[in-house]
Order: C-alpha cells, then sequence, then structure tokens
C-alpha cells in the first residue's frame, strides 16, 4: 500500500515539473516575425471533451488571426499612407470561414496549425499565417478581381441572380482583400471599381419589368384552356428571373405564385376571369429574399417591386392566310381588313398558327400590269373567294365567292393598289357582318 501511494505522488510530481505553461509555449513558437499569430487558450478539468474544447479553440484562434492581420494592417496603414484609406477600412467587416483542418482558409488564404495541446490546466492551439506569402496572395488576388470587373458583361449570364450574384462576390472579394498591403497606386481602382458594381447591381435589380403574355390569343370569344404567363426582365442587364416567389392578388384574393420551368408565373384564365370585362392584378415580386446574403443588397433601401395589370377584352384574333404572290398586296389586304374590322367588331387578323379561326382569302389569279394602249395601271384579283374556317375541326363557317377586284389608275402603281383597297374595303365590312352573325 506504501508503494502504490508513492508511485501515484511521484508520478504526479512528474507530471507536473513535464506540463507546459501557456506562457511558454506562445514565446516559443512566436519567435519568427515573419508571421502573424493567433493563440487561444480554454479551461478544461477531467470531464472535458477533447474533440469538442479542441474546435472551440481552434475557432477562436484564427479569430485572434484575424485580428492581428488587421491590427498589423492598421498599424502599417497609418504610418505608410496615412489618411488615403482610412475610407477604406472604416468599413471593415470581420468575417471568418473555416473548416476545423489545417487546410482551412482565410479570405482564401491558408493558415498554418502550429501546435495544440494542454498548457497547464488549460487546451490551447497555436495558429500562424506567413506575412509575405499573405501579401503576394492578396496583391495577386485584387488584380486578378480588378481584371475580372474590366472583363465584366451581363452577355455571360443567363440569368439575372447569378449576374448580380457574381457582382456581389466580387464586390466583396475586392473590398475584403484589400488590406493595404498593396501599392496605395490601387486604390483609385479599387474605390472605381466597388462603386461601379455596386451601381450596376442598383441598376439591374431596379429596372425589373414584368412582361405579360398568353398561352393563345386571348378573347372572351374563345373559351379554349388559357393562362396568362408573366415574366420578369432586367431592362438594364436584360436578364430574366427565374426563382423567387410572387403575390399575385385578383379578385381580392391573394395567391402566392412560383416561378415554372420556364421562368414564367402563370395565372390561369378562368371562366370568372373570361365572364369578366376588367380584372385587376397586383403583383409583388418577392425577389429580395434570395438576395438576403448580398452585402450589395443589404446596405440598399430596395423593397419588393410592385406591378398592376389588368386583364381585359381582347378583339379575337383570327389567322389570316392567302395565296397572294406579292407581298405588298397580302400586306395591304390585312391592313385594309384589319381597319375595317377595328371599326365595326372585336376582331383582329394576324399571321398566327395558335387562332381558333383563319381568315382565307384565295385568288385563282393575280395581276399586276401596265396597259400602253390607254396609259392605265392595273392590279387585279380574279375569282376571289373569301372563307372562315374553324381550326379545331376543319369545318368552313361560311364562304364568300367574289368575282372580280380590280384598282386601275392613270398616275401609277401606287395609286392603282389604292383603288383596289377601297374595293377590299368594301368587302371587309360584308365579311365582318358574316363573321358577327356567325362567331360573336
Amino acid at each position: 500500500m506504501y508503494l502504490l501511494r508513492y508511485a501515484i505522488i511521484c508520478a504526479l510530481l512528474f507530471s507536473i515539473s513535464n506540463a507546459q505553461s501557456c506562457q511558454s509555449v506562445f514565446e516559443k513558437y512566436t519567435v519568427d516575425k515573419s508571421y502573424w499569430y493567433g493563440f487561444s487558450i480554454q479551461d478544461i478539468s477531467r470531464k472535458t471533451k477533447i474533440n469538442k474544447i479542441s474546435n472551440e479553440v481552434l475557432s477562436t484562434a484564427i479569430s485572434k488571426l484575424t485580428s492581428s492581420i488587421y491590427s498589423d494592417v492598421n498599424s502599417n496603414l497609418s504610418l505608410k499612407v496615412n489618411e488615403e484609406m482610412n475610407d477604406s477600412y472604416s468599413s471593415y467587416s470581420e468575417s471568418i470561414e473555416f473548416d476545423v483542418d489545417i487546410s482551412s482558409k482565410i479570405y482564401g488564404l491558408e493558415y498554418e496549425v502550429v501546435s495544440q495541446g494542454r498548457c497547464d490546466s488549460q487546451y490551447y492551439t497555436l495558429v500562424r499565417l506567413n506575412k509575405k506569402a499573405f501579401n503576394i496572395k492578396q496583391r495577386s488576388s485584387l488584380i486578378s478581381a480588378l481584371n475580372q470587373f474590366e472583363s465584366l458583361s451581363s452577355s455571360n449570364f443567363s440569368i439575372l441572380y447569378d449576374y448580380l450574384t457574381f457582382l456581389n462576390d466580387l464586390y466583396e472579394k475586392i473590398d475584403n482583400n484589400y488590406f493595404g498591403l498593396i501599392d496605395p497606386s490601387y486604390q483609385k481602382k479599387v474605390s472605381d471599381a466597388k462603386n461601379s458594381l455596386k451601381n450596376e447591381y442598383i441598376k439591374s435589380l431596379s429596372s425589373i419589368k414584368p412582361a405579360y403574355n398568353y398561352t393563345i390569343p386571348y378573347s372572351v370569344y374563345d373559351d379554349r384552356s388559357n393562362f396568362l404567363e408573366i415574366s420578369f426582365i432586367s431592362n438594364s442587364s436584360k436578364l430574366k428571373i427565374v426563382s423567387g416567389k410572387v403575390d399575385v392578388v385578383y379578385f381580392q384574393n391573394k395567391n402566392i405564385s412560383s416561378f415554372d420551368s420556364s421562368g414564367n408565373i402563370v395565372v390561369p384564365i378562368s371562366d370568372k376571369i373570361r365572364n369578366s370585362s376588367f380584372v385587376s392584378l397586383e403583383l409583388s415580386l418577392n425577389f429580395n429574399e434570395l438576395l438576403s446574403s448580398h452585402e450589395i443588397f443589404n446596405n440598399t433601401n430596395l423593397k419588393n417591386l410592385q406591378f398592376s395589370y389588368t386583364i381585359k377584352p381582347q378583339p379575337l384574333i383570327l389567322n389570316f392566310e392567302n395565296n397572294f404572290s406579292e407581298e405588298e398586296v397580302s400586306k395591304r389586304v390585312a391592313k385594309t381588313l384589319n381597319s375595317v374590322f377595328t371599326n365595326s367588331i372585336s376582331v383582329k387578323l394576324e399571321i398566327d398558327d395558335t387562332a381558333i379561326y383563319t381568315l382565307k382569302v384565295d385568288a385563282l389569279e393575280y395581276e399586276k400590269k401596265y396597259n400602253k394602249s390607254i396609259g392605265v395601271y392595273l392590279h387585279h384579283l380574279d375569282e376571289v373567294s373569301i372563307s372562315l374556317i374553324d381550326n379545331l375541326n376543319g369545318y368552313v363557317i361560311f364562304s364568300l365567292p367574289v368575282e372580280s377586284l380590280k384598282g386601275l389608275s392613270y398616275l401609277g402603281y401606287d395609286e392603282a393598289l389604292d383603288n383596289l383597297m377601297k374595293k377590299v374595303r368594301k368587302e371587309g365590312s360584308v365579311i365582318a357582318k358574316e363573321i358577327e352573325k356567325n362567331i360573336l
């Protein structure tokens, strides 16, 4: 029993005599002034879990290393640059990201774990960073970021969120990596780049505008399934928003809508909407939630963007087909008929294969000539047939035969074409009445 007690006492004395003091550890490993150091200690007991405490101590050591760099830079800055850089550092905010391993980085640079373990009744970690290597990498990082800024183009991006994220990341990279260790001549480039990036970010975000389209031409006379598709595009960057949420309010009901795979917000055209003369939509673009981690965004006062749109009756679209060999004549006939329809019925001619009806105008022959013997210019459509076709089943709703349409003039072809359109206008009035009678 005596021998056992003696052995325990000797072991304790040996342990105490060989235990390192925290001060000696720090002094031993911090002699080399070409490094910045971060040293942290924490009390431990028999019940302390070393794995947990080592992570906590390492975190604090990294924080102190960052503070050492910042303090040293500010000290050198006041001596070398004086007031030129004060503004740059007035907005400094410490940011630490690390993993618990030796390859962790501070602002993209690796630190080194010099020593860690027990000292007295505490656990310690000492990390360091080579000043020269840090300065070289800082300069290289800054130059790389400035080069990226100079070659910046929104055309390299496909969606607005990616572009804004890149602008913000580049802004933070330039802002955070410039510690005053670089030649002061870079300061103007840094200041200009930061201002430009911030301005471009705000301009791209504040110039967002909605665009409205229907999956098929919308008309109260067309009861096919239809949707209003709303897309949001930044007019400044010409990039589209494809993520986020939009509050859509109509009929006093609020709907929270997400973007579909095409980057659109979709509003179904219900019977209730179709039976209403005017339906007001109030839109609130909740894009800001995606930007909440951006430093630039957090320094602005931009709120969720608000927009309004009214779903209202639109003309019934008729697809226009013809067999005219002269494109100019085809355009003039469509324009003339549209003019008649606009003034009499809610119908519009367009070249649109999705339209529910097609207005087809065919002529057996088209002739354009000058009669030398009498000095007359002529546009002639012979044996004209005008038909309205239901595209869903191919059914011909009505067909109007017209023997001949002629335009004559002694002045020239343009005047002859004008006279031909007068004849087309008269036929257009007949067509309008048939459309109104059969489908409106």
